[in-house]
């Protein structure tokens, strides 16, 4: 009996695998009409839950993994569409079938075929557009994707044990274009080797790599046949040289449809390299070809030949693989082209011409040859409605007959004074005569008889002398000297011309043959030779140092088997020298073809080094910026759309058999992430802020917070979108505290300057600075910043100090645009020394609102997800996973991975809290406890392994927030034409504290604040805690707690807290001096505790600068209690921007029972207030092995530069150091020496003097000097 399942479309890859049924019905949830929308651009979209979008038309998609390619859609249900939707169906301007056009497509997933019925979910009856509102799906039983198990060994068997560059002596040498190449004996002699004679070359020189894993590919270096001439002598000595074939970086290809051929650009590499390499033995030669027989009387007198002129001079958006030369625009609307191509037969030829115009009409090329006008190319107008489109290509095919004779003169001709054309380039295929009327090289390739007959063709080449040779140069291994029988200037041979072969007429004594150039030695490597690795870290050679303390920490702590390795010594192995961004992927296919099983395949791949969308440096005056640390990267083949033009890392992720031809559909195989840094000092740092997220070296609180940020605006997509996704968010992970910003809910000031949300950016700013464990934002920006309302600015992340380092996600336009020249604010983020991100999920071009809820949600379902041993999976692996759910999403390809991929979330994991009582009865769902203003609440509770048993070694603190009910909000409509917008946000903290936790138990007690909201509903407690000696985290929730009503015997009191508050250090009196951005302190205590809640009206903690209201400041949440006394605790707020001069500060406190107490003081700000040393000591003292020397200063909370320098008595510095450290609340600041000098020695035992440097960020310095003694061991 056929089973039924009934499903809504929820999630955007839907598995239709079940055990029993063979049938499935879904219901399609649509959304109405979108407006996605960018500074340039605006697309109007049809809503449909979980679509994908794969082009801009707005019409959505969807797919869903199937079991089997063998499936039937039936039972398909319609309705009509609205007004809107018809407008929307009838700009895409697509034609629809009386049925769903559906269709099954298969991608590889690490190994694995994976199958997805993909649909247009529109339909067309009695000619009218109707949308798909539900189907059944009909299918064979099925299980889940079956891993692929090709022969695994064969595969390994693709590359070489051991590379040939692993031994022996090598020099790298380059070529500019295609030829026959010469390297003389004294040449080979200075390179350094002593037998020349025995002189090989290895490579296959600069032709792009094949993108597509299906064509065929040459591993390692493969030995390329050289001739030598030797002289009269036959000895190879002074004199003689060597010749070979030399692959420059365009390339040719047959095309047996049209019967022409065509040219492909390296668009990584303006030359070919080569090894060259001398050993014991002689190596290729070429050698005299068996002779083939002519015995059909078919003969071949002339060949076809090509010409290309490409000029890459710019690009028009800064991404993309094509890069346009000659411009036609006013005055100069024309250009002469007048290649030197001897023996042209007038005989039919071809001309593809290639251009892009930037005009707002169709304009055209005219092409004219000898005179002759052969064909106009027509390049439709570019829509003035669409900003991001830069312009529109065309390509054409022309056919004419040129003039016999010595040249080809080619003039182009633009047809509009107004408008501007580029062209990209021109090629022509034609006929010569086969005529070797010169010493250099004649290429020829006789294409008339491919594929038409088997017999032997005599092939006739005049101009021949006895000095000519007829090379077969289609195996550039096997060069072979064709025979060749002379009659007079006519030499001719045999051959079997029925697949396309290449030759060369070479005259060996000749001085007519190009000399490459010679780069130098290359050191020997062996990459083939390197076993499985987990991660592999590709870097420019100045990062290689930074790049093995990342891999060495990995080696060590996660168990992985990590590399380094320099990019050039990847080309050399898997490019041949030349550098091409496949290369780093046929590098990583190599671990993964050679894999045995899951646990060797190779799992993350780091880009150590930034990249450009110029690969090959062409639009940058490289003298003027100097040298650039680049790695290479991939771009679209689109180069004209700011919207559908993109640079990924993901292609190198694609390791399967038949990946590379369309990527966009494709799946990732392993986790790729990029460090993009441009200088020594950013690697150094930016491998610092993530060592220390690995170490845990911050621990707190902010690692259980998370925040969702969204823009206004656009009909609320982005607070719509961030809400689901927060909301996903906190429905998955219970345990973790969800914080939403959505800037339409704060009150929003406009000025001259524009619009501002000022509550809401200090709010965010306090978020970094004290901690949050993710930011995730949604909404319009750029590389410079987030929002026209400046939430984030370029600013802001240049002087950002944040010891807390969050994880970023950030959903909007180009915000790490990290192939630009210009820095942007994802690359600032992860290359600030101080602070910012310890990584991104971010984006390098245009995304859109919609697809990038589908990616954020995709994330959040993974980003703290388990794998099969508990731990929580890495970011990397998260964003993999998110990619790879989202398959035909040409969205997804712009968000790309900053930082180390195999980092997890710095959230607890490895410990689980659990609340066991409430006021000392059992903590039970089905009994409900209910708490109420102004109870005194004991909780107490536990900590356990995850997914095991109490632990009794678990000792350190508990952080627990206690939270009110959920309330709706309702944003404020500020911007003209918005609508209200409602959310549940669980916002009124009721209670913040910290309790001992001793033999893995804990006890809080605490009174409920009067200023609740007195209706009854659920509450929360979450709970966080650390054990720093272990190194153990936990967190847990408990959401059976009822929030409501008031305490039956509740005592009141009148006496407000007491207060003592300070600025900068506990040494300040009133009336004192401070710099412009002094730290507030206020010690407060209350017998009932303090009020943090701000639900009372005027019940806030506040401070107020000089009675201004625009210099309020709302301080509830800087209100930190002390371990295990929520009766007393400290507020301390930064404040920065002070005028100069006198100022007076009110502080007001509340406690629980709504009784206050105020104070103020007053203060003079002196921007030259140079930071107060008011001790340096030395601890131990004498030292042994590590000298502490510890700063007493009023200087808390901010960046602030210390130098110690150590002069031995006789006034010789033994060591300095300079570190830029960000300063605790303590007011000491300590810079540790481990008692050796610069150079590396043990200081010898004496008395030594130290000078300690204190400087702030304003450069105001003070310094001090101690004595200290050492006695080292």
């Amino acid at each position: 009996m056929m089973s039924k399942t009934i499903m809504t479309v929820a999630a955007f890859i839907f598995s239709l695998w079940a055990a029993c049924a063979d049938t499935v019905e879904y219901n399609l949830v649509w959304r109405g009409v979108r407006t996605w929308s960018d500074s340039l651009h605006t697309v109007r979209t049809i809503g449909l839950d979980s679509a994908v979008y794969p082009d801009q038309t707005g019409i959505p998609v969807l797919m869903w993994e199937i079991a089997s390619p063998d499936v039937d859609v039936a039972d398909v249900r319609h309705a009509p569409l609205t007004y809107e939707e018809e407008e929307v169906v009838r700009h895409a301007g697509m034609a629809y079938n009386p049925a769903p056009q559906w269709s099954v497509v298969s991608a590889t997933d690490r190994k694995r075929t994976r199958h997805y019925l993909r649909m247009n979910p529109f339909i067309s009856v009695d000619g009218k557009v109707r949308k798909v509102t539900a189907f059944r799906v009909v299918s064979s039983e099925g299980t889940a994707a079956v891993k692929s198990s090709p022969d695994e060994e064969s595969k390994a068997e693709r590359y070489a044990a051991s590379s040939v560059l692993a031994s022996g002596d090598w020099v790298k040498i380059r070529v500019g274009q295609t030829g026959i190449y010469k390297l003389t004996y004294e040449q080979i002699k200075n390179m350094g080797f002593a037998s020349p004679a025995n002189v090989r070359v290895h490579g296959y020189g600069g032709a792009m790599l094949p993108e597509s894993f299906s064509e065929p590919y040459t591993d390692d270096l493969p030995e390329v046949s050289v001739y030598m001439y030797k002289g009269s002598d036959s000895v190879f000595g002074p004199g003689d040289y060597i010749l070979f074939y030399g692959q420059g970086p365009v390339s040719w290809k047959y095309d047996g449809a049209t019967r022409l051929y065509a040219h492909t650009r390296n668009v990584y590499s303006d030359y070919g390299y080569y090894f060259v390499t001398a050993g014991d033995n002689e190596g290729l030669r070429v050698e005299e070809a068996d002779g083939e027989s002519a015995t059909g009387g078919l003969t071949a007198t002339s060949f076809t030949d090509y010409y290309v002129h490409e000029k890459d001079s710019i690009s028009l958006i800064n991404s993309g693989k094509i890069f346009w030369g000659e411009a036609f625009r006013s005055p100069r609307l024309s250009y002469s082209f007048t290649p030197s191509i001897s023996n042209i037969m007038a005989e039919k030829a071809t001309m593809v011409i290639d251009a892009v115009g930037t005009y707002s009409t169709s304009t055209d090329i005219s092409a004219n040859v000898n005179g002759t006008e052969i064909g106009r190319l027509t390049i439709p107008a570019k829509p003035v409605s669409d900003l991001s489109v830069s312009g529109k290509i065309a390509t054409g095919t022309y056919t004419f007959t040129p003039n016999a004779g010595n040249s080809l003169p080619i003039k182009l001709t633009y047809s509009s004074s107004s408008g501007t054309a580029y062209l990209n380039y021109f090629e022509v295929n034609l006929k010569r005569k086969l005529v070797k009327n010169s010493g250099s090289p004649l290429f020829f390739r006789i294409i008339d008889y491919v594929g038409k007959t088997d017999a032997g063709v005599e092939v006739l080449v005049d101009g021949v002398d006895d000095d000519v040779q007829i090379w077969d140069i289609t195996d550039k291994s096997a060069v072979r000297r064709m025979p060749l029988e002379k009659s007079g200037a006519v030499g001719s041979f045999s051959a079997d011309l029925s697949e396309v072969r290449e030759f060369v007429a070479v005259s060996p004594s000749a001085d007519s043959f190009m000399t490459p150039d010679i780069i130098g030695r290359v050191k020997n490597q062996n990459l083939h030779g390197l076993g499985q690795m987990d991660m592999v870290i590709i870097a420019h050679p100045d990062f290689v140092s930074e790049a093995n303390r990342l891999a060495e920490w990995h080696s060590s702590y996660d168990g992985m088997n990590a590399v380094v390795v320099e990019a050039e010594t990847v080309y050399n192995e898997f490019s041949s020298g030349t550098p091409d961004a496949t290369a780093y992927r046929r590098f990583m296919k190599m671990f993964y073809d050679r894999a045995k099983g899951e646990d060797d395949e190779p799992k993350y791949l780091i880009l150590f080094g930034d990249g450009c969308f110029d690969n090959r440096q062409i639009t940058r005056d490289r003298n003027a910026s100097g040298e650039i640390f680049r790695l290479l990267t991939y771009q679209s083949d689109n180069s004209l759309s700011e919207t559908a033009s993109y640079t990924t890392d993901d292609y190198f992720a694609l390791l399967d058999d038949n990946e590379g031809n369309a990527i966009e559909a494709e799946l990732m195989d392993i986790c790729v992430g990029r460090i993009p840094a441009s200088t020594v000092e950013q690697a150094r740092s930016a491998v610092d802020k993530i060592l220390g997220y690995l170490n845990n070296e911050v621990v707190g609180n902010w690692k259980n917070q998370i925040l969702f940020i969204a823009d206004d605006g656009d009909g609320n997509q982005h607070m719509e979108s961030a809400d689901t996704v927060a909301n996903l968010a906190q429905a998955m992970y219970p345990d973790i505290i969800v914080k939403k910003m959505f800037l339409d809910a704060y009150v929003q000031e406009v000025a001259a300057s524009g619009e501002s949300y000022p509550v809401a950016k200090r709010e965010f700013d306090d978020y970094i600075k004290f901690g949050i464990a993710m930011v995730n934002y949604m909404g319009h920006g750029s590389y410079e910043g987030w929002a026209n309302e400046r939430i984030l600015t370029m600013d802001d992340m240049t002087g950002m100090y944040n010891e807390c380092l969050p994880f970023w996600v950030t959903a909007t336009c180009g915000f790490t645009r990290f192939d630009s020249y210009v820095n942007s604010g994802g690359e600032v983020l992860m290359m600030n020394a101080n602070g910012g991100a310890m990584g991104l999920f971010s984006t390098s071009r245009t995304v859109y609102a919609g697809p990038n809820e589908n990616i954020n949600l995709q994330l959040m379902r993974n980003m703290m997800t388990r794998d099969d041993e508990g731990v929580t999976i890495t970011l990397g692996e998260a964003a993999r996973r998110a990619k790879n759910a989202l398959p035909g999403d040409a969205n997804r390809m712009s968000f790309i991975f900053i930082g180390d991929p195999a980092v997890r979330l710095a959230v607890p994991y490895s410990h689980k809290v659990t609340i066991d009582s409430i006021n000392g009865l059992p903590a039970e769902p089905s009994r409900q406890d209910t708490i109420g203003a102004l109870d005194i609440v004991t909780l107490s509770g536990y900590i356990k392994k995850y997914g095991g048993d109490y632990d009794p070694s678990f000792n350190g603190y508990a952080h627990v927030s206690v939270f009110d009910k959920e309330s709706e909000v309702t944003t404020l409509c500020n911007d003209a034409g918005s609508t209200p917008f409602a959310f549940k946000y669980r916002s009124s903290l009721l209670f913040s504290g910290k309790a001992e936790v001793k033999d893995g138990r804990f006890t809080i007690q605490f009174q409920m604040p009067k200023d609740i909201r007195y209706n009854y509903g659920p509450g929360k407690i979450v709970v966080y805690a650390v054990d720093e000696e272990n190194n153990y985290e936990a967190n847990g929730s408990y959401a059976d707690i009822c929030v409501g009503g008031e305490a039956d015997d509740a005592g009141y009191e009148d006496k407000g807290p007491e207060i003592r508050m300070y600025l900068n250090t506990p040494q300040f009196t009133n009336g004192g001096k401070v710099n412009s951005s002094p730290l507030f302190v206020a010690n407060v205590s209350d017998d009932s505790g303090i009020n943090t809640v701000g639900s009372g009206i005027g019940h806030d903690i506040v401070m107020i600068i000089d009675d201004d209201p625009k210099q309020q400041y709302v301080l509830n949440h800087y209100f930190e209690p002390e371990t295990g006394n929520y009766k007393e605790g400290t507020v301390t707020y930064q404040l920065s921007g002070l005028a100069e001069g006198k100022h007076k500060l009110f502080f007001r406190v509340w406690d629980i029972q709504n009784n206050s107490s105020s104070a103020e003081l007053e203060f003079e700000v002196d921007p030259d207030y140079a930071p107060e040393l008011y001790d340096v000591y030395v601890y131990p003292n004498p030292v042994v092995n590590d000298a502490n020397f510890v700063c007493v200063h009023d200087r808390p909370q901010t960046p602030v530069n210390v130098t110690v320098s150590v002069y031995d008595l006789a006034g010789r510095m033994l060591w300095t150091s300079g570190k830029t450290l960000l300063t605790d609340s303590s007011n000491r600041t300590t810079v540790t020496w481990n008692i050796r000098s610069d150079g590396g020695l043990n200081a010898v035992d004496g008395i030594y003097l130290a000078r300690v440097v204190f400087e702030d960020s304003d450069g105001l310095k003070s310094a001090r000097t101690v004595k200290l003694i050492v006695r080292a061991q």
